[in-house]
């Protein structure tokens, strides 16, 4: 199973209130993508309605807008299904955002949203299960080498680490 890397360092868990008057989300900073590379953008969405509203699991989401609200790249209707919302773009230097709005635009009075297990990923595919972006992981939960790898000298004769390897000496130290 291919798992890629997620490339979104932004906030864990973004939260859009039905009372909130501005009824989309900036989604991370695109700006260290390669443009004209395809990547896959999916978290898991929940609409959260609120009075005399209902869930309707569809909503708009765009690749960028400028500061005068031209949108750049794809500009989408997407269905929130199994709650989980994916959208497959071809990046934009331009559009350095991705913008999710809680339900479809022109019908996101009083709908709120909740955008957890965000991942930005290579490819066409989201991964098969949420793995967070190395960055937002404290360095002890990092996977890390050791540069050179292990050392082929089975044991050191050694007074002070009697019959122990090499290795476990430098692990130890």
């Amino acid at each position: 199973m291919l798992i890629n890397p997620n490339l979104y360092e932004g906030d864990r868990k973004i939260i859009a209130e039905p009372k909130d008057m501005t009824m989309a989300r900036y989604i991370g900073d695109l700006t260290k993508l390669i443009a004209g590379e395809t990547y896959t953008f999916s978290c898991k969405m929940k609409q959260i309605p609120g009075e005399g509203r209902e869930i309707d699991n569809f909503v708009h989401i765009v690749q960028g807008h400028n500061e005068r609200y031209k949108s750049y790249g794809a500009y989408q209707v997407k269905s929130i299904e199994d709650g989980f919302l994916t959208f497959t773009f071809t990046y934009i230097a331009e559009a350095n955002s991705i913008l999710c709005y809680t339900a479809l635009s022109s019908k996101t009075n009083n709908m709120g949203a909740e955008w957890s297990e965000i991942e930005i990923v290579e490819g066409e595919n989201r991964n098969p299960i949420f793995v967070p972006s190395e960055k937002t992981l404290e360095t002890a939960k990092r996977q890390y080498f050791i540069g050179g790898g292990v050392r082929s000298k089975r044991y050191s004769q050694s007074l002070k680490f009697p019959r122990q390897s090499s290795y476990r000496k430098e692990v130890a130290a």
